[in-house]
């Protein structure tokens, strides 16, 4: 269960700065935009596979360098090796910072024969809710954020939440933040699909 599966379908890192890539370009311009006008969140992500998760850091090392040409203050990037279901030892949740934590769950994806991919969202909406609850409790303010292909998607997994009603936002909410709030990726900020 981890960010990086997606970023190897695009892998748009080692090809922002490629000119001849229009698409990318004007993808990577909205990038930082967005990030020049509301602080970047601090991240934490969670990864249960070592090879994976030294490419995700790999693409994390690349984007960071690329946002600090841009003269844009890089936010603490943390890398978990862990279960995604099980309450991460982050040193960004319970700081009293906002953090966004990345979820990828395998979206609709045969994982097994009999999966029940229905099960999959309950056990990850419970999860997240005893993170929102663990950071409470630290005194922080955790905002999960979901990589969701699309709305049917989010709103299967954030009905599990059962923290009031989830939004999904444009943009992620700053030092503004409360717990129990999902973002949908693709409208927060583009740092994890092309």
């Amino acid at each position: 269960m981890g960010a990086t599966r997606d970023l190897g379908a695009a892998r748009p890192w080692q090809r922002l700065t490629d000119p001849s890539d229009a698409s990318l370009q004007w993808w990577w311009r909205r990038v930082v935009r967005a990030a020049s006008e509301a602080p970047l969140p601090n991240l934490a992500f969670i990864e249960n596979d070592a090879e994976q998760l030294a490419e995700l850091e790999a693409n994390l090392e690349h984007v960071s360098a690329l946002l600090a040409e841009e003269g844009i203050e890089v936010p603490l990037l943390e890398t978990l090796l862990a279960d995604a279901f099980t309450v991460p030892e982050a040193r960004v949740v319970g700081s009293g910072e906002v953090t966004l934590l990345p979820l990828h769950p395998p979206y609709g994806l045969r994982l097994a024969r009999g999966t029940d991919i229905e099960a999959l969202y309950s056990r990850l909406g419970r999860a997240v809710r005893g993170w929102m609850l663990e950071a409470e409790r630290g005194g922080g303010v955790l905002i999960g954020f979901c990589l969701c292909p699309s709305l049917e998607t989010w709103a299967r997994i954030s009905g599990w939440v059962g923290r009031g009603a989830p939004r999904d936002e444009s943009r992620h909410a700053g030092r503004a933040g409360r717990a129990g709030v999902l973002f949908h990726l693709p409208r927060v900020m583009g740092l994890c699909a092309a």
